[in-house]
């Protein structure tokens, strides 16, 4: 059984490879801000993926676990706020889930462009 981090790895290593996306791992490393060390925030999903789609950039989340892995309530509360948000999130656990995501944020631009275009007015 693979990894998280082998997992996130081969993820990262597809995404990138699309000339379309650009992926980068959110790191929960500390920061400094004049020399004050401070925790990154708790729960924040393990990549933010960028589509250019129908000339538009689309963001989503996307948390990596494994086969059985499951979310922690820190990582629960910030998939509900990105989804309060109206925002996208994922969690992947194969490049295949990632294929399936991206599949799904494109459907979802589309339906958004598409009433734009009619005229819809949000």
């Amino acid at each position: 059984m693979d990894t998280e981090l082998q997992i996130e790895t081969a993820i990262l290593k597809y995404l990138n490879g699309l000339p379309e996306v650009f992926a980068i791992k959110f790191s929960q490393a500390s920061y400094s801000r004049k020399n004050t060390f401070r925790p990154a925030a708790n729960g924040v999903a393990d990549l933010i993926v960028n589509l250019n789609y129908r000339q538009m950039m689309w963001t989503c989340y996307m948390e990596v676990k494994k086969a059985k892995g499951q979310l922690r309530d820190t990582q629960k509360a910030f998939q509900v706020k990105i989804w309060g948000l109206k925002g996208k999130y994922f969690v992947v656990r194969s490049v295949e889930d990632v294929k399936e995501s991206l599949g799904k944020l494109r459907d979802m631009a589309d339906a958004y462009i598409d009433k734009i275009e009619e005229g819809y007015k949000f």
